[in-house]
């Protein structure tokens, strides 16, 4: 039941903190014309995320 269930919602403030966080990420896919890279539900994302930690000389948590 979700009536009376706020854990079920975000706060205004929290949604604001959210999208402060996440714009400028979309505006920076917008103006290099890049999209997300896609990859299956489950996996360890796109191999495109595990090669630019490596070339950082880091690695994801759960891969470490």
């Amino acid at each position: 039941m979700i009536r009376g269930r706020l854990t079920h919602f975000m706060r205004r403030d929290e949604l604001e903190a959210a999208w402060k966080w996440v714009e400028p990420i979309m505006d920076g896919w917008t103006a290099l014309d890049e999209k997300p890279k896609p990859y299956t539900a489950g996996s360890w994302g796109p191999a495109a995320s595990s090669a630019l930690m490596a070339r950082e000389n880091m690695a994801w948590m759960e891969e470490s």
